[in-house]
């Protein structure tokens, strides 16, 4: 876990940095985080959320294209598969219809599909595996390429190792990685930085989906 940071685009980052309850962030943003976050040390960032769609100033796009390049090979882009409703040999995931990072993302960095599958027959959709699918490369397999940890046969079946319960990982707000010394000196240096949405609850007063239950969560 040490290896490892989390940065969570929170309702406390959203509300500072004026950024909407539904929708994308401002890309902008990403390409002053992604600065911040490389000039501390960081070994990989991994977004672990939907850049699917073209932002409103293409310019910033281009500009956010060009952060990652910048950083070739260090940044790595998440997808998702459309869920089914039965769950089939492929664990619930329909393959044909995917959220992709929109180019000029797309070309500037690999990406893989962060969904998760969970046990049919599990009614509290713990999740206990990675996603196994021979032709679509899951997201922890590209992060841990990466780093320079990935394993030669990325369609073996693996199972999530849980090295603790929830808030185990080292976490910071968005906002905070974009204030001048927030972070602490070596914080960061060569960790593998993930940045995601934390769940909040919503204009409707429903929380984010990403969130799952876990081993650890079995009696608490």
């Amino acid at each position: 876990p040490d290896e490892v940071f989390v940065v969570y685009m929170d309702d406390e980052s959203r509300i500072r940095l004026t950024q909407p309850v539904q929708g994308p962030w401002d890309r902008a943003l990403h390409v002053r985080l992604l600065n911040e976050l490389f000039a501390h040390g960081a070994r990989v960032v991994v977004f672990d959320v939907l850049l699917d769609e073209p932002g409103p100033d293409k310019k910033v796009d281009e500009q956010l294209a060009a952060a990652i390049k910048a950083h070739q090979g260090q940044v790595v882009l998440g997808a998702r598969f459309e869920e089914n409703a039965n769950a089939g040999e492929n664990g619930g995931f329909n393959p044909s219809k995917s959220e992709l990072p929109v180019e000029p993302l797309r070309s500037a960095a690999p990406w893989g599909y962060a969904n998760l599958p969970y046990d049919e027959h599990d009614n509290e959709r713990t999740l206990r595996s990675q996603l196994c699918v021979e032709q679509y490369t899951n997201l922890a397999w590209q992060a841990a390429a990466a780093a320079g940890f990935a394993i030669a046969d990325r369609t073996k079946p693996r199972w999530l190792n849980y090295y603790g319960p929830g808030k185990t990982i080292p976490k910071i707000s968005y906002y905070k990685v974009l204030e001048s010394e927030a972070l602490a000196a070596g914080a960061i240096s060569n960790k593998v930085v993930f940045v995601g949405k934390a769940p909040w609850p919503d204009y409707q007063g429903s929380e984010s989906y990403d969130e799952y239950n876990t081993p650890y969560t079995r009696w608490t």
